[in-house]
This record gives C-alpha cells, structure tokens and sequence, in this order.
C-alpha cells in the first residue's frame, strides 16, 4: 500500500485506500463499502461475518496475570516463550532474560496470520478448489473414454461374430454341397444296384421253371442264357475335415489393443506471483514482500534476444492497430475506422476492404488453407475471404464482435464479444469450429474473485498449452482462463502506480505471453503462467506507441504502432 505523502486523516480499506467503514471478523481484513460489497459476493468469503468497523478491534485482548491478579499480561520472556506482567519480569526465575513488548509480538503474529488467512481464501482454496473440479472433469473424461471404448470393443466383436458366422455358413454350404453330390452318387448306385437284383431274381425264376419242366427235348430246345456282371459301384469320398487353429490368442488380436496407464502427469496449479492477484494482501508491509513470489523487473538487451530485421511501410495507412500473417509473407494490416490493407513484405498495398471499426483485432488468417476471416462492418456478421470469394461465415445475433483468432491448434475460431447495452453491459469469449459451429461460450460469470472476468476483450490470442488469453483495456488487464473456461490468472503490469493499457498480444512458439503496452512504449513477455519475464524496449525514435502484434511459426515478431503505417520485424532467437 503506497504511503500518503500527507498525515493520514482515515482508516484505509485494506483492499483500496478509500474510507474503512466494516471489519471481517473472520479473516480480518479492513473494507470500505464496495470492498464489503464484493467481499460478501465472493464465494470463498461470502460467509463471513462483516460489521462496523471499531478502532479498538485490533487491540491486544486484555488479560490478566494469573499470579498478580491486579496487573495485565504485557510483555513476553523470549527464553521461557511465555507472557508476564511487570511483576513477573522482576521475579528470581526470569532474572537475566530478555523480555519483549507482548502487543508488538501480537501484532507480529497477527499480521502474519492475517497474512496467511488472506491467502487461504484468495488462494489456496479457489487453487485447490480448481485442481478438484479438474479430478472431478479427469473422471468424467475416463468415464466417457471408457464407455467409448467398451462401445468399440462391443461393435468388434460384433463385427467378428458376423465374419465367424459368415465363415460358418460358408463351411455349411460347402458341407451341403458335398453331401449332396455325395449322395446323389448313392442314390444312382443304389438304382443300378436295385435293378440288377431285379434282373437276377427274373433271371433266376427263368432258371427255375426250365429245371422244373422235365421235357429233355424243352431243355435242349433252350439253351442258358448268362449272366450278366455284376456293375460296378464305388465307394464315396468322405470328407475330411481339418481343425481350425482360431484360438483366444487369435481373437484377441483381432481386437483393439488396450494398454493400462504406466504414468501420470502431475497436475498444474496455479501460481501465486503478483500481489495484484491477490487484492487482500496489498496491505503487506514492504518488510514482508519476499513472503510472494516475484521477480525484479529487468529489460531485454535488444541484442541478446532479438534482432531487428528489415522494416515495412505500409502504404495508405496512417496507424496500425492489428497485423495477420499467411504462409505466404503477406500481411493483412487494419487501422482506426476499419481500413484493413493486404501488403507484401516490401510493405506494396495488394488489395483493400472496409471491416468492422468498433473492435481492433477485426481479423485473422487460419493455418491450414491461408483463408482470412474479417469482422464486418455490421459488427456482428464474420466473413471468410476463401479462393477470392467473400462469404458469410458466422453470425453472432445481438453481441457486437470485437476480436477474431484462429488457432494455430485446431483452426477454431474464438472470438470476444460484448452486448453493451443498459441492461447487461456484458462480454464474453465464443468458441466456433472451423465450420462455423459454437461449440462454447466463456461468460462472466466465472468463478474468479476479481469481479467480472471482461469487460472490452478487444484483443485474444491461444496458447500451446489451450490456455485462452484476452487483452482487456477497459479492466487495463490481461485475463487468461484455461481451454475448459475457468480463471487461471491476471496480469496488471509491473509497476503499482502505473497505467497499463494492453493491446496487442500473441503467444511464441515455447509458449510466451507477450503483450503490447502502448502506455509504456515497451512489450512484455511472459511465461505461460503468468510470470513476469523481462520487457521489450522499442524506444525508436518516432516509433513509441506499440499497438498490433503478431508472431508466425519461424518466430518472426511484427509490431505494428499507433501513429505509424510502419511495421517493425524482428526475429526471436532467445530468451
């Protein structure tokens, strides 16, 4: 908390320097009205109970000496580390040790809980209370892959019982077929061999009669006639059949392999860095500023992690606001008022179009097909610019566009809104698909204890790890939730007492924030979560103001500034 240059004339709000007027009486923080107001509206804090504030609260309790009842416990025996009165100190038994004033060690303590307590419920429990909401998503994620796959594995097996059964029925018909020829064999043979025995048994009572007829001269008259063979028959062809060698081994092999899990990764929580993420802290003394984890603000040496390549002039614009790059070293470069330019790399104007003046990231160029995409004049209808033809991509109703992203990831499509009307005042971020379809919308009612999560979110970018990052001027912040929406951090700038107005911001290929701050004529660069790492002095002469920000695949870096239709290039090599 900054110290008033003149004599205080009120107690300060621990969360802001307005008037003190309430008291939490459990985590015991100061608050003016507002801060009482968002106190009570914090879900972590809501319970708390909150009354006017009395100067005597944070007092040391007064108690009484349990050997000298008159006098009150006020000082405290640094070798016996228990508290006396002014009697006890002069007793034999505390002769020669060092005593220290009790309402000094309790304001010690006390601010250190204080402390402590302020991180509980700023930090620790939304922290804590994120990485269980992701356990809670981890199971409903295990529990949908699990049912995915038992799904798959149930068609497979379905899909094998049909091939089996097919194959059965194929062996059947096959089987029928042999037993049919087979037979029909038989069946003739069993004929032939039928009217042979005919024959032989007519045969046979010819014979007879002639041997019973006893006439010499019949019997010579008639000779025999013969036999007539036997036919010839033979014996079918069994089947044979061969056991298959389908076994368990087989049929699992036909199957999806399934592998047990052998590693976790651990999970990230989120990083406690900035006082500014904290609001309750900011009453730490500057003694006690080591008890948060930051870092020294420090310049990049332009030398030691950029080189400065050749520059771009933009012709017909006065201003850059936004840059998009394609594959094709060609740049599409908007200013105030919606006049969006196509330039080569020597900075030659190809082509032109109106777009949507209200926002300032109105456009950008996906990976895959090199197709830009562009808010409209009306602010609320997206358009594709695909094999030179203009068409409507996506409508967003009644929220007016501010900012369009295509992520390098997936190709979606993600951009901020605001509904800015007396009724809602609203923002939000809306993911579409590369077809065009929502498939999530990011609201302010976030559970995030910084009060609306946007307000104006005029610039977005994504990071490598999903992470969805907004550059919000209105709130002067940089507010960035995770791929599922939740609230992971803010970035506020470096200096307490300084404006930061975020504009421009991208992400590098190793997952850096950097964000352009007009205000302080530099870019900063963080890590992915939300650690301060050093800043970009631009510090050109003439070129102070930096605004539009983009970085390709090869780690090229364009800013693009204010009061200027030049663009400078840099390459980022190391940092």
């Amino acid at each position: 908390m900054a110290v008033p240059s003149t004599p205080q004339h009120y107690i300060e709000c621990e969360m802001c320097d307005e008037n003190c007027l309430y008291h939490c009486n459990s985590c015991y923080v100061r608050l003016c009205e507002k801060c009482r107001d968002n106190h009570k509206i914090n879900p972590y804090t809501k319970a708390h109970d909150i009354s006017r504030y009395n100067p005597r609260i944070l007092a040391i309790p007064l108690k009484k000496c349990p050997r000298h009842r008159t006098k009150d416990l006020d000082m405290h025996c640094k070798e016996c580390q228990i508290p006396l009165c002014s009697n006890c100190a002069i007793a034999p038994d505390h002769h020669g040790h060092t005593f220290e004033d009790l309402e000094e060690i309790y304001s010690k303590h006390f601010e250190a809980f204080k402390i402590d307590l302020c991180k509980i419920y700023e930090y620790f429990l939304p922290a804590s209370n994120d990485v269980l909401d992701d356990i809670q998503d981890d199971v409903t994620k295990v529990k949908k892959m699990i049912g995915e796959t038992r799904r798959k594995l149930k068609l497979e097996t379905e899909a094998v019982k049909r091939e089996i059964e097919t194959a059965f029925s194929e062996k059947m018909a096959q089987l029928e077929k042999i037993e049919r020829e087979t037979l029909k064999d038989l069946y003739t043979q069993t004929k032939t061999m039928t009217d042979y025995i005919s024959y032989l048994n007519g045969l046979a009572k010819k014979y007879q009669f002639k041997l019973v007829n006893k006439d010499p001269e019949y019997l010579v008259r008639n000779e025999a006639e013969g036999i007539n063979s036997i036919p010839k028959t033979s014996k079918p062809a069994y089947p044979t059949v061969i056991a298959g060698n389908l076994n368990k081994a087989e049929v699992l092999k036909a199957l999806s392999k399934i592998f047990p899990n052998v590693s976790t990764e651990e999970r990230n929580v989120r990083k406690l860095f900035s006082l500014k993420s904290l609001p309750h802290l900011q009453f730490i003394k500057q003694n006690q500023k080591d008890m948060v984890n930051s870092r020294p603000c420090k310049r990049w040496k332009m030398s030691n992690f950029v080189t400065e390549a050749e520059g771009i002039t933009v012709q017909g614009l006065k201003s850059i606001l936004h840059v998009s790059k394609d594959q094709a070293d060609r740049l599409w470069v908007s200013e105030f008022g919606g006049n969006l330019v196509q330039t080569d790399k020597r900075g030659n104007r190809l082509r032109s179009m109106k777009i949507s003046g209200t926002g300032r990231a109105c456009h950008t160029m996906t990976l895959m097909h090199g197709n830009l995409l562009f808010i409209g004049k009306e602010n609320n209808v997206i358009y594709k610019i695909s094999d030179d033809k203009i068409i409507k991509f996506v409508k967003t109703e009644d929220w007016t566009a501010l900012s369009i992203y295509s992520s390098y990831r997936n190709e979606d499509i993600l951009m901020g809104m605001i509904k800015d009307d007396t009724e809602t005042n609203d923002a939000k971020v809306t993911r579409y698909s590369k077809t065009g379809k929502k498939i999530q919308d990011i609201k302010n009612r976030n559970r995030c204890w910084t009060g609306m999560l946007y307000k104006f979110p005029d610039y977005l970018t994504e990071n490598i790890n999903g992470d969805i990052c907004v550059s919000d001027r209105r709130k002067e912040a940089v507010v960035v939730v995770n791929k599922a929406g939740k609230y992971r951090f803010s970035y506020t700038g470096q200096q307490p007492n300084s404006e930061f107005s975020p504009c421009g911001i991208c992400t590098s290929t190793l997952g850096h924030i950097l964000i352009c701050d007009p205000k302080s004529y530099s870019i900063h660069l963080l890590d992915k979560d939300g650690l301060f790492l050093s800043l970009l002095n631009i510090g050109q002469s003439g070129l102070v103001r930096p605004c539009g920000l983009c970085v390709d695949l090869e780690n090229q870096l364009y800013v693009g500034y204010y009061e200027s239709n030049a663009l400078t290039r840099y390459t980022l090599y190391k940092y």
